[in-house]
């Protein structure tokens, strides 16, 4: 899966996390299966944590990744070509 394919299937998790409660908090509750499930590729060992809204996230490392709850809710406008320049 290319990194084009893996940021759709985050971006209908996302969606998806936004009108089912339930699935959002399937989400937290065990990410790793979520985003298999979702059709996105997770490394077998790295353990993806979700860090509660208004907390500050502590930096990612090899093994484990630390995405916030509110990355959930908010409105991202996106990227562009430019973006990555």
């Amino acid at each position: 899966m290319n990194l084009i394919e893996q940021g759709r299937a985050l971006a209908r998790i996302v969606a998806k996390c936004r009108v089912d409660s339930d699935y959002k908090q399937s989400l937290i509750n065990d990410p790793v299966a979520v985003f298999r499930e979702g059709g996105m590729h997770v490394p077998d060992g790295l353990r993806i944590e979700f860090v509660p809204s208004g907390q500050d996230v502590p930096a990612s490392t090899q093994s484990v990744v630390y995405l916030s709850v509110d990355a959930l809710e908010r409105d991202f406008e996106p990227l562009t070509y430019r973006d990555w320049e």
